[in-house]
């Protein structure tokens, strides 16, 4: 008995494995040559065909993996592109609750700080709106791509051989390793990195869809880099203007890589993870969140 327990989650593994890995190699099939065909005109003018070198990558590797997603949901699992997290049901609804999710974990943040005295008012620079626009739309692809990645195919793999617990905590650790370039081996950034993939993931699970993490990571991105000119995992996306100055204790602030690297996003973000596990629990979320 024992030992087909054991050949049962060897196969259970095996199956995770040999389809991640494939869906990752066909999306580096796919994406491989847009990059190299363009590699020139990327380095020496920034831009391909007028269209700025960044919003050209991140729409790039947005479709490609869509493409990958596609491929093995239609072609190795024999279902339909919608499965892997785009059903059309509740779509402005959960992209609104996203929405106020995302901007509310962000206020409470910023106002803690604030209270922590280690956040001010600092306006300096001006917005330029298209600038401010185009960031809005590179941040947008960035953000459907890393969803895909972690939250769709993957997740439902995971979870189909094992139980959503598993797929929540593998591909937050998977969400990690995907900013692992900006940690620069600190640890608090890394951990709420994680927890933020335990929020996102947890959203994806009640909802069976993608639309509900999409616009919270979307909105929580937004308005940290571009509009309100912190850092955003490290990097300096504003534009040259910024909203909000932080300052003081590296553990409160984040430090380099900015708020997300700080404690009191830590205990907010466990906070709205608790808040829809016990929305989950306590409500009808059949009726409320998912598309049945």
């Amino acid at each position: 008995m024992q030992m087909q327990n054991f050949k049962v989650l060897l196969y259970r593994i095996w199956a995770v494995l040999w389809k991640s890995v494939l869906f990752f190699l066909i999306w580096a099939i796919l994406l491989t040559p847009f990059i190299i065909a363009f590699s020139d005109k990327l380095q020496s003018m920034g831009s391909v065909y007028g269209v700025p070198s960044r919003l050209y990558f991140e729409l790039i590797t947005m479709l490609t993996i869509l493409c990958a997603a596609w491929i093995m949901a239609g072609f190795v699992d024999k279902r339909s592109f919608a499965s892997i997290g785009f059903m059309y049901g509740h779509i402005a609804r959960d992209v609104l609750i996203g929405a106020g999710i995302g901007i509310t974990w962000l206020f409470l943040s910023i106002v803690f700080l604030f209270l922590f005295k280690t956040a001010a008012l600092n306006f300096s620079g001006s917005i330029i709106w298209p600038a401010l626009l185009m960031s809005g739309i590179a941040m947008l692809l960035n953000t459907v791509t890393q969803e895909v990645l972690t939250r769709s195919y993957i997740f439902q793999t995971i979870q189909y051989q094992t139980n959503a617990l598993w797929a929540v905590i593998l591909t937050s650790i998977l969400f990690v390793l995907f900013h692992a370039a900006a940690l620069h081996n600190s640890w608090l950034p890394a951990v709420n990195i994680f927890f933020a993939g335990i929020l996102f993931g947890t959203a994806y699970y009640i909802t069976k869809n993608l639309w509900l993490p999409i616009s919270i990571h979307f909105v929580w991105n937004l308005f940290l880099g571009p509009v309100f000119g912190l850092a955003l995992s490290g990097q300096d996306l504003s534009n040259n203007w910024k909203f909000f100055a932080l300052k003081g204790s590296s553990i409160l602030t984040g430090g380099t890589f900015g708020l997300e690297g700080s404690i009191v996003v830590t205990a907010i973000t466990i906070l709205f993870i608790a808040g829809l596990l016990l929305w989950n629990k306590f409500f009808d979320t059949s009726k409320i969140l998912t598309d049945k």
